[in-house]
């Protein structure tokens, strides 16, 4: 799962991978700036459906996603990328 689910936020020109995985981690940014990342961790927590986690790395916000749960399965994933990408989309478009 999670090799693959890294393409998601390879082949959506909106973000980036900011640092190389490791374990399962998936380091991304909302290209956009500092302030629409934070915002964006902020909106999905506040949605209550998923919890991301962001820390910061040379002084720049770095969404992280880990799905490595044994309880994880590809539909949770999938679910997580389409309400990243959704929000996201409308954090662009405001």
């Amino acid at each position: 799962i999670r090799t693959v689910r890294k393409h998601f936020v390879l082949d959506d020109s909106r973000f980036q991978i900011f640092v190389k995985r490791r374990l399962g981690l998936v380091c991304f940014q909302l290209k956009g700036g500092q302030k629409l990342n934070g915002e964006l961790v902020a909106a999905l927590n506040a949605s209550g459906k998923i919890h991301l986690v962001s820390t910061e790395v040379k002084g720049k916000v770095v969404l992280r996603l880990v799905p490595c749960s044994p309880q994880t399965e590809e539909r949770d994933v999938d679910f997580a990328w389409q309400l990243i990408s959704q929000t996201a989309e409308k954090m662009l478009w405001r």
